[in-house]
């Protein structure tokens, strides 16, 4: 796998640090530096010093910072004692992932920071599920990046009749020459000037970071077949909103719940929360979903993106894996009869494969 591209469109490339070591060895220190976004679209970097289990948070986009002692809880979970009280509890993956709940609330996803190149955008295809708060939550697709490392994006946004637009599916390009070969991400001012934020990492992983969103994108799979390797116990983060849409605004009040997912061998997915069954379906690959791929819908099978539908139900769930995560995201039109009244419940997550979570730390 290529490393991926830590960019900036209209912006600047961001500086890596990556995995540190303070010297002298007298004051040893292991340290990991992530990039991150979060649902709400900020642009966020964290210092995660695991010797005296602290992190710097730096929020770029709204000139925040924190810094936050944490502990380790039995299941794995970090809760972080942040005075500023902008973050709440987060899981890790160490030297790979950390993805965070805030108390917005908001969902965090921070990988490890990488020194790549633009070049190594080119040749490669990609699914991915894009978060937002506001104006029907989710869309997911693929994406296409072509020799000369030019995007071209091809989306699925299920709220998007409900809300006017003509068609849920839309193709949109991303040209090479607004990739900035820049490498300084410094003050606070680039990064509000940046609209459309791309950093990734060694593993594959891309995120896009736009004005009110958080794209989370992952190589595709070999074949449309689930693999059984992505069967296991996730600790997860659910993002849910019941919303209503009036003269252009939506409106509703978002909650984060921690949950419990176990995907099966078979590929069924079953997120449980303290109240019971929150999520209960068989997965099926995207290619399989008559309304999702066709010529005038998603035109890539997006192997290794799966959905789930109930016959009868306008509702559908939409699973990507990248190795030790699990992404998802829900929608469901409720407007019901009543076409004066628009509404609709959408949900996403975020989850940690319980065998890698940060125990040795």
């Amino acid at each position: 796998m290529r490393r991926w591209l830590s960019i900036i469109i209209t912006g600047f490339l961001t500086n890596s640090c990556g995995y540190g070591i303070v010297d002298p060895v007298e004051n040893y220190e292991v340290r990991q530096f992530y990039n991150a976004t979060a649902s709400n679209g900020d642009f966020l970097r964290l210092e995660v010093n695991y010797t005296s289990k602290h992190i710097e948070y730096q929020n770029l986009s709204r000139a925040q910072s924190s810094s936050i002692d944490y502990t380790i809880s039995a299941n794995g979970s970090y809760e972080l004692l942040d005075k500023e009280q902008l973050l709440k509890s987060a899981y890790e993956i160490p030297d790979k992932t950390l993805i965070i709940e805030t108390s917005d609330p908001s969902l965090i996803i921070a990988i490890v920071q990488s020194p790549i190149q633009i070049a190594d955008l080119a040749n490669h295809e990609l699914n991915y599920l894009q978060f937002n708060e506001d104006n029907g939550g989710i869309q997911l697709g693929h994406i296409t990046i072509d020799d000369n490392a030019n995007l071209q994006i091809n989306s699925y946004f299920p709220a998007g009749p409900l809300l006017g637009t003509p068609s849920a599916f839309g193709i949109s390009n991303i040209p090479n020459e607004i990739l900035s070969e820049k490498t300084t991400m410094n003050t606070i001012e680039d990064a509000l000037s940046s609209s459309i934020i791309l950093f990734g990492d060694p593993n594959g992983t891309l995120i896009m970071k736009t004005n009110n969103s958080s794209t989370i994108a992952w190589p595709t799979s070999d074949n449309t077949t689930f693999n059984t390797e992505y069967a296991g116990k996730y600790k997860t983060y659910f993002y849910t909103k019941i919303s209503q849409y009036v003269d252009g605004h939506e409106l509703g009040n978002a909650n984060i719940k921690h949950v419990d997912t176990e995907v099966s061998t078979s590929g069924h997915l079953l997120i449980t929360g303290e109240n019971g069954v929150l999520i209960d379906v068989d997965l099926i690959p995207l290619q399989s979903a008559e309304n999702l791929y066709d010529a005038e819908a998603l035109t890539s099978p997006c192997a290794g993106l799966f959905v789930a539908q109930i016959p009868g139900s306008s509702a559908e769930t939409y699973v990507l894996f990248m190795n030790d995560i699990i992404a998802f995201a829900h929608f469901q039109n409720i407007s019901g009869s009543n076409e004066t009244s628009i509404q609709y419940h959408y949900i996403y997550g975020l989850g940690v494969r319980e065998t890698v979570l940060a125990l040795k730390y």
